[in-house]
C-alpha cells in the first residue's frame, strides 16, 4: 500500500477545513430563514428544475455510457493477450 505524501495529507485537510465551513454556513443560513415562506410557485419552480436537471443529466450520461461499450457483454481474454470467442 503508498502512503500518502505531505502534500496529500495538505489537501486532504484544506478539503476537510472547507466542508467544515461550508456546513456551518449552511446551517447559520438555515436557522436564519425559519420564518421564510415559499409561495406554490415557487414549489412549482422547484419541482421544474429538479425534473430538468435529472433530464438534462441523464440525457447527457446515456450517450457517455454507450459511447464506452458498457452495453456491451463482457469478453474474455485468452492468455496471450488476444479476444476469445466470448
Amino acid at each position: 500500500m503508498k502512503t500518502m505524501s505531505i502534500g496529500s495529507w495538505i489537501v486532504v485537510a484544506v478539503l476537510a477545513v472547507l466542508l467544515v465551513w461550508s456546513g456551518l454556513v449552511a446551517f447559520r443560513e438555515w436557522s436564519l430563514l425559519q420564518d421564510v415562506r415559499i409561495p406554490p410557485y415557487g414549489y412549482a419552480a422547484m419541482i421544474l428544475d429538479i425534473r430538468l436537471s435529472l433530464t438534462v443529466g441523464a440525457g447527457l450520461m446515456g450517450p457517455i455510457l454507450y459511447s464506452y461499450g458498457c452495453d456491451e457483454p463482457p469478453k474474455l481474454l485468452s492468455n496471450d493477450g488476444d479476444q476469445g470467442s466470448g
